[in-house]
């Protein structure tokens, strides 16, 4: 009977092992298929979606100098500049990217940049989680691969995934750096390339800076000697200098027509905390498979008078939102963005009352869920509270602005370890596959 149970276990093993292979094999050939067959499953791809201003931003910087085409993003000119980031990775696309002769080849050298950024994230997973399977290690990796907004910008050359891949590679080195005891020329080295990439996201894309501002206070708080502190404050301020007479320029963190067309610095948008909180727990609500001791988390979260404050000040705040600013999905000043609930509310309750009572009760539940995987440590408050404040300055507020940033943090940063296994891992690709399908069947 024991051999019987024991073959049965042992079946059942590599049955799961095998569905564990198949969908790794499935996120990445459906990956080169969405290229192959021109998917779009953000919204924002195809050759007259965002990409016409990224295919007009590249071809200033090719056709005019350098000091020409700053002052064309200076002056706002709609005609040679259209974008709300800085214009370093067009800089970097126009000088030492040599497929920019044509859009053909450009978008095959995203795509290929951005399988890259999954295999920089692969092996930043087997670094972190030295004694996790590969094979499971590949399935989360994989994960990103499914990604609506990463897929649609890997696809049509939008501007993105630069951001994503550098974030990978400055939370890679930080590990690195983090791992080494003494401090000799590669704990230097690490360092120096941890403060390089995280400042690169920010060039990238303003919203991340979050990412150096963590790093900083990690290394500050941390038992490195003072040297190493001197040398991290010095070196970011060193970066930080291009980026800083680009916002003398603007008078702004935007480009100059973006700024005023967006309203940036003028507008409080006090709704949008609620708004974000559920896209936020979107992303956390499969993490909560990967945390320790989740049922007690549960069982007692009213035990903890954080907690329970916090929740309550979240509840008031929604209170007072629907009582003095009547919100309504249909009186926001963009009908659309606003992340996947509001999507929901929209398609399938046409009623308005019906839409506000469903978002309130989906805000608070996802208010419960941040504090619930917050659980009072430090670096996920930073991280979670930056994104709520970050809502309240930007206009549109867009799930792609949470998405792969939010996945990838909780892989390589806001957790030391995770409990990864089979079955979370499983459960965390098949929320994200039908997330895609979803998109897809949305969008197209």
């Amino acid at each position: 009977m024991n051999k019987i149970n024991n073959y049965y276990k042992s079946v059942n093993l590599n049955l799961c092992d095998l569905i564990i292979i198949l969908l790794s094999i499935l996120a990445i050939s459906s990956f080169f298929f969405g290229f192959v067959f021109k998917e779009n499953s953000a919204g924002a791809g195809g050759l007259n979606g965002d990409f016409k201003n990224t295919w007009l931003n590249i071809n200033t910087f090719l056709k005019f100098d350098l000091k020409t085409a700053l002052d064309f993003v200076a002056d706002g000119d709609e005609n040679f500049y259209k974008s709300s980031r800085t214009p370093v990775l067009y800089i970097i696309n126009a000088k030492i990217n040599p497929f920019t002769y044509s859009i053909e080849a450009f978008l095959k050298s995203i795509f290929l940049f951005s399988f890259f950024g999954f295999l920089a994230l692969y092996y930043s997973l087997i670094v972190k989680y030295p004694d996790t399977q590969k094979k499971l290690i590949l399935l989360l990796a994989s994960c990103l691969l499914l990604s609506p907004y990463y897929r649609t910008s890997g696809y049509w050359g939008n501007e993105e995934n630069y951001a994503t891949v550098s974030l990978v590679f400055s939370l890679f080195f930080f590990h690195q750096f983090s791992k080494i005891i003494n401090n000799n020329k590669i704990k230097y080295l690490n360092l120096f390339l941890t403060i390089l990439f995280s400042s690169l996201c920010v060039y990238f894309d303003q919203k991340f800076v979050i990412i150096p501002l963590i790093i900083l206070i990690e290394i500050y708080l941390s038992n490195n000697n003072i040297n190493l502190k001197i040398f991290t404050t010095v070196v970011y301020f060193i970066f930080a200098l291009p980026f800083l007479y680009l916002v003398f320029q603007w008078k702004s963190i935007v480009p100059t027509n973006d700024a005023l067309g967006r309203g940036v610095g003028k507008q409080f948008l006090i709704h949008h905390p609620m708004y974000a909180s559920t896209i936020i727990s979107f992303y956390l609500l499969p993490f909560l498979a990967f945390e320790d001791k989740l049922k007690n988390r549960i069982k007692y979260f009213f035990n903890s008078k954080s907690n329970r404050y916090a929740l309550v000040f979240c509840l008031i705040y929604l209170i007072l939102l629907f009582y003095f600013e009547k919100i309504n999905l249909a009186s926001h000043p963009l009908n659309y963005g606003l992340g996947v609930a509001s999507k929901f509310a929209r398609i399938f309750l046409s009623n308005n009352v019906l839409q506000n009572i469903f978002i309130f009760f989906c805000s608070l539940f996802s208010f419960y869920i941040i504090i619930l995987y917050v659980e009072k440590t430090f670096l996920k408050i930073i991280f979670f509270s930056y994104l709520g404040v970050m809502s309240l300055f930007t206009l549109p507020i867009y799930q792609e602005y949470f998405d792969p940033l939010i996945l990838i943090f909780c892989f390589l940063f806001l957790n030391k370890k995770i409990n990864i296994n089979k079955f979370n891992t499983i459960f965390l690709f098949s929320y994200f596959l039908i997330f895609l399908a979803i998109a897809n069947f949305y969008y197209n």
